[in-house]
C-alpha cells in the first residue's frame, strides 16, 4: 500500500508552516515599521508581537525553508549556522535579563520603548520566548550537522513538542479570554508570538520525519493510525469548543451553566458516537481491502519473486555497503557463485580490479537518490573469466521509502558483442576489400557495391544501385557466354572467369570475378553476390612478361658473350651458340647436363660452396670469379664468369669469358716481374718507385735496408716524402712543395741531388746522393722511380781532404823560407836542394803535421843512377 504521508509530503507541509511561520515575522515588522499596532497584536488589550521576536519568526521560517530546499548541499550553511547561533544567544540573553537587572540584548536602545500594555512595556520580548528561540535555533543548528539521525530525530521532535504545547497553551489562554502571565511580574507571550511558537513546533516535528516518535503512530495505513488521525484532533476540537462555548454562552448571554454543560455533552456524545461509527465503517471497509490486496500483493509479490529467481537476467540486490543482500538463479548460472557463497559478501567479487572503482561511483550516485541507467561493462565469474554484461541499477527502499541500497540487473551479452565485432569486422572486411564486391536480387539489380566498386569503376552509388552490372559491358565477350554465366548461377553454382569490361569514362580493364549464390533460411536463392579483382596490372604484366620473354631470347641467343641459364638443382637448361663454340658441346648435348660436370675436381668443390650461399643468399656469394672447366675432349681451359640470379625463381645466368690466353699472358708477365724483382734486389743501389700521390709503390731489399726498415710492407702505400724526407740536414721542415723528387713528375724533368739527407726508421739521418726520373707508360705520367746512395764515407773523406788543405795552408803561410815561390828548378820543373831549400820544408812540415815524406827514387832517376840493374830485371807477363 502506498504511504499516507511520505517524506515529501511532510517537507512540503513542513514548507507550508514555516512559510506561514515567516509571514508572522513580517506582519509584525511591517506593523511596528509603518506604526500600524494592530497587525502586531489581535486585541489593543493584549500586548503586540515583539520587533525582535518577528525577526527571529522571519529567520526561522526561512531558514527552514532552506534547509528543506538544500537536501544535503553545503552552500550557505555557514551563513544559516551563523544566524541561528545569534538567535540562540540572543535567546539566552533574555532569559537571563529576567533574573538581572541588565539590559543584556541592548533592546532598549534597539527597540525604545515607553507605551504600556498594562503592566509591561511593549515591544519587549517575552523570557518565555527567548528559552523557546534559543531551544528552535539549536535543534535547528543539530539538523544541519547531524541531519537524519535518530538521536537527532528524536530530540528536534522533543522540542518541537514543547514549543508546540508553549504556543498551544498560551493561545487556549487568548481563547478563552483568560491570558496567562497577565496578572505578574514576567512579560507574557503575545497573541501572534503564541501563534507563531504553534507553527515552529509542527515545523519542527514535521522536520523530524516519520522516524519521529510523535509523528510514527499517526501515519501509515492501520487502523490505529487512522483513529489517532481522526480522534485526537476531534477531542481536541470538543474541549476547546467546550471552553469557548462555557466562556462565549454562560458568560455573555448568561445561561444555566448546568443546561449548558449537559447540552454540550449529549451534543459531542452524539457527535462522537456518528463519526466512530462512520469511522468504524471506513476502517472495517479499509480493512477488507487492505486484507484483499495483502493478498493480491503477496501473489504478486510471489510471482515476482519467481520471476526473479528464475530469471535468465543476473538480478542482485546490495547494501549501500555494497555487500550482496539478494542474489538470484541467473546470477549463479551468469557468475559461477551459488547463493550461500555470496550473500553478504562485498559486491567487488565479482568486478574486475580495474572496474572497482566504477561501483564506488554508482553506490555515491544511489545515496543520492539517482539512478543509473542501462550502461554496458565488465563483470569477473568465479572461475576468473570477464564477460561483458548489460546492467541496469535502481536504488532499493523500504516501505517507508528509506534507502536501503541498490538493486542491479544484469544481462550477460558475451556472445552478443562477439557477435557484434565480428559483424563490425566482416562489415569493414567487405568495405575495406581490396576486391570489387557487387550484390544483385535475383533479378540481377544491385542492391550493395563497396567503396572498391566506386573508386574502380568510376559510378557513384546512387548510379549503381538499381541498375543491372550490364553497365560495365563491354561487348567482348560473346552473349552465349553471358548466358551460361547466368544459367550457372541461378541453378546455384558457382562461376569463376574473367571479364574485360567498361568504366564509367570508357576505360577498359580486366576483372577476375567469382559469383556465387545466397540462400536464405528456407534454402531459396534470394540474391548473388560477386566478388572481383582488379587483375588489369597483372594481364598488362604478362603482355610485358610476353615480350620480355621474346627480347630475353633474342638477346640471349644473340649475344656473343657465352650464356647459360642454370636451374636451381645445377641443371643447364639454355645455351646460346657462344656457349657450344666455348665449350665444344652442341646445344642438344648441354642442355640436361650439371655444370659441376664440366668443373676440375681442383674448383668444383668451391664452385659448389658459391652455389650454396647464392641460393640461400643471392648476397652472400661472389658474383664474377675464375675457375678452370673442361672443354669437349677434356681439355682444360680458364674462364672469367659473371653470375646472376632470377631471385623470383632462383634460376641463375651466367656468362662466360674463356681467359686462357689472358691466363698464359699473365704467367709470362709474372716470370718476368720475377725476374725484374730478382734483379732490382740484387743491385746495390737503393731504388723505391712512388706514384702521382708521393706513396711507395715498389722498394728493393737495399733500400729497405738503408733506411732502418725490417720488410716491404712497412713502406709499401706510405708517402715517402713525410717517410724518409720530411726535415731537412738541420731538423727544420721540408716542405714537399720544395722537394725535388717530386719536381721529377710535376715539372716532367729529372732530378740528381746530392746535398740532401734522407731519414732512417729509428730517426737519424744520412746523406745521401740521389736521381729521380719519371715513369711513363702510354704517353702518361704514372709517378716517379728514386735512386738513391748512402754517400757518407764520402763526405768524410771530402772533409778529411778539406782539412788537410787547410792545414797546409796554414803550415806554408807560416814558413818564411816559403813566402816566396817552392824552390823548383826553371828548367826541369824538379825541385831544388842545391841550396838545403826542401830540407827546410820538409823538416817544417814533419814538425807542424802527422805528414810523412817518402824517400823513394822516381823512374827518371832510377834510370841515370842504376842503368845496368833495370837493363837486367825481367818484364812481367802481359795479362
Amino acid at each position: 500500500m502506498p504511504n499516507i504521508m511520505p517524506n515529501k509530503k511532510l517537507d512540503r507541509l513542513a514548507i507550508i508552516l514555516s512559510g506561514v511561520l515567516a509571514s508572522i515575522g513580517i506582519l509584525g515588522l511591517t506593523g511596528w515599521s509603518t506604526g500600524w499596532r494592530d497587525l502586531a497584536s489581535i486585541n489593543p488589550a493584549y500586548i503586540p508581537i515583539s520587533p525582535d521576536t518577528s525577526l527571529a519568526f522571519l529567520m526561522l521560517g526561512l531558514i527552514v525553508m532552506y534547509l528543506i530546499a538544500q537536501q544535503g548541499a553545503r552552500a550557505g550553511n555557514m551563513l544559516v549556522s551563523t544566524i541561528l547561533a545569534v538567535i540562540s544567544l540572543y535567546g539566552v540573553l533574555k532569559f537571563t535579563e529576567n533574573f538581572l537587572p541588565l539590559d543584556l540584548t541592548l533592546e532598549s536602545i534597539l527597540f525604545p520603548a515607553t507605551e504600556k500594555v498594562g503592566p509591561f512595556v511593549i515591544k519587549r520580548m517575552s523570557p518565555i520566548t527567548g528559552v523557546l528561540l534559543f531551544l528552535s535555533s539549536a535543534v535547528l543548528q543539530l539538523k544541519m550537522l547531524y541531519r537524519n539521525g535518530p538521536k537527532t530525530t528524536h530530540v528536534i521532535s522533543a522540542v518541537g513538542v514543547i514549543t508546540f504545547a508553549a504556543g498551544f497553551i498560551a493561545a487556549v489562554g487568548y481563547l478563552y479570554g483568560t491570558p496567562l502571565l497577565y496578572g505578574g511580574n514576567v512579560i507574557p507571550l503575545a497573541a501572534l508570538t503564541a501563534i507563531g511558537f504553534i507553527l515552529l513546533g509542527c515545523t519542527l516535528v514535521l522536520l523530524a520525519g516519520r522516524q519521529s516518535i510523535l509523528l510514527r503512530p499517526f501515519l501509515g495505513t492501520l487502523a490505529y493510525a487512522r483513529l489517532l488521525r481522526v480522534l485526537l484532533p476531534l477531542i481536541v476540537l470538543a474541549i476547546l469548543l467546550q471552553g469557548f462555548a462555557d466562556k462565549l454562552i454562560t458568560q455573555g448571554l448568561n445561561i444555566n451553566v448546568v443546561l449548558v454543560t449537559a447540552l454540550l455533552s449529549l451534543f459531542f456524545a452524539v457527535l462522537t458516537g456518528g463519526v466512530v461509527f462512520q469511522l468504524s465503517r471506513i476502517i472495517f471497509r479499509q480493512a477488507d481491502m487492505a486484507e484483499i490486496e495483502r493478498i493480491r500483493s503477496e501473489e504478486k509479490n510471489l510471482q515476482l519473486a519467481f520471476i526473479i529467481e528464475y530469471s535468465e537476467d543476473a538480478i542482485i540486490s546490495k547494501s549501500l555497503d555494497g555487500l550482496i543482500l539478494s542474489w538470484n538463479t541467473g546470477a549463479q548460472r551468469m557468475y559461477g557463485y551459488t547463493k550461500e557463497e555470496v550473500l553478504h559478501r562485498p559486491i567487488s567479487i565479482i568486478i574486475p580490479p580495474d572496474c572497482q572503482e566504477e561501483m564506488t561511483q554508482i553506490l555515491g550516485q544511489i545515496r543520492t537518490g539517482g539512478h543509473v541507467d542501462h550502461y554496458e561493462t565488465r563483470r569477473q565469474r568465479k572461475d576468473g573469466t570477464q564477460i561483458v554484461v548489460s546492467i541496469s541499477i535502481s536504488p532499493l527502499c523500504d516501505a517507508e521509502g528509506k534507502l536501503l541500497g541498490a538493486s542491479s540487473i544484469a544481462r550477460d551479452i558475451t556472445e552478443h558483442k562477439r557477435a557484434e565485432e565480428q559483424l563490425l569486422i566482416h562489415s569493414r572486411a567487405v568495405e575495406q576489400s581490396p576486391a570489387s564486391i557487387v550484390m544483385t536480387n535475383t533479378d540481377g539489380a544491385i542492391e550493395y557495391v563497396n567503396p572498391k566498386f566506386v573508386q574502380l569503376t568510376g559510378y557513384s552509388l546512387e548510379e549503381v544501385i538499381g541498375a543491372n552490372p550490364r553497365i560495365l559491358k563491354s561487348d567482348e565477350k560473346p552473349i552465349e557466354e553471358y548466358k551460361q554465366l547466368w544459367d550457372l548461377i541461378t541453378s546455384g553454382n558457382q562461376w569463376r572467369g574473367e571479364f574485360r569490361n567498361k568504366k564509367k569514362n570508357g576505360e577498359l580493364y580486366w576483372e577476375s570475378a567469382v559469383i556465387s549464390s545466397i540462400r536464405n533460411e528456407q534454402g531459396k536463392i534470394t540474391h548473388f553476390l560477386a566478388v572481383k579483382e582488379d587483375i588489369t596490372e597483372r594481364k598488362q604484366a604478362e603482355e610485358a612478361l610476353h615480350r620480355s620473354e621474346e627480347k630475353f631470347r633474342a638477346i640471349f641467343e644473340n649475344n656473343s658473350s657465352a650464356l647459360a641459364l642454370i636451374e636451381p638443382d645445377t641443371t643447364i637448361s639454355m645455351v646460346n651458340d657462344a656457349y657450344c663454340h666455348m665449350s665444344g658441346y652442341t646445344r642438344e648435348e648441354v642442355i640436361g647436363m650439371s655444370w659441376t660436370q664440366q668443373i676440375p675436381p681442383e674448383d668444383l668443390e668451391r664452385l659448389k660452396e658459391y652455389n650454396r650461399r647464392r641460393l640461400l643468399d643471392p648476397d652472400d656469394a661472389p658474383d664474377k670469379y675464375e675457375f678452370k672447366f673442361y672443354r669437349k675432349g677434356g681439355e682444360i681451359r680458364f674462364a672469367l664468369m659473371s653470375v646472376s640470379m632470377m631471385r623470383s625463381t632462383s634460376k641463375i645466368i651466367t656468362s662466360f669469358l674463356d681467359i686462357t690466353e689472358r691466363k698464359k699472358m699473365e704467367e709470362a708477365l709474372r716470370a718476368s716481374e720475377d725476374q725484374i724483382r730478382l734483379l732490382l734486389n740484387s743491385t746495390a743501389e737503393a731504388i723505391y718507385g712512388i706514384d702521382l700521390d708521393g706513396n711507395c709503390t715498389f722498394c728493393n731489399n737495399s733500400c729497405i735496408q738503408k733506411l732502418g726498415y725490417q720488410d716491404a710492407s712497412e713502406l709499401i702505400g706510405k708517402n715517402m716524402h713525410w717517410q724518409i724526407h720530411s726535415k731537412r740536414v738541420d731538423g727544420t721542415p721540408y716542405p714537399v712543395e720544395e722537394c725535388r723528387i717530386f719536381a721529377a713528375f710535376q715539372k716532367g724533368e729529372n732530378s740528381h741531388v746530392e746535398d740532401e739527407v734522407l731519414w732512417r726508421a729509428d730517426g737519424t739521418s744520412f746523406p745521401a746522393e740521389y736521381w729521380s726520373y719519371p715513369e711513363w707508360r702510354g704517353g702518361k705520367m704514372l709517378g716517379s722511380v728514386v735512386t738513391f746512395f748512402d754517400i757518407t764515407q764520402r763526405k768524410q773523406a771530402e772533409a778529411e781532404r778539406e782539412k788537410l788543405i787547410k792545414e797546409l795552408q796554414f803550415a806554408l803561410d807560416n814558413v818564411h823560407t816559403l813566402q816566396g815561390l817552392i824552390p823548383i828548378c826553371a828548367n826541369c820543373k824538379k825541385i831544388r836542394d842545391d841550396t838545403g831549400y826542401w830540407q827546410q820544408v820538409e823538416g817544417y812540415i814533419q814538425s807542424h803535421s802527422l805528414a810523412k815524406f817518402s824517400h823513394g827514387i822516381c823512374p827518371d832517376c832510377a834510370a841515370i843512377m842504376y842503368p845496368d840493374y833495370l837493363k837486367n830485371k825481367p818484364k812481367r807477363a802481359e795479362k
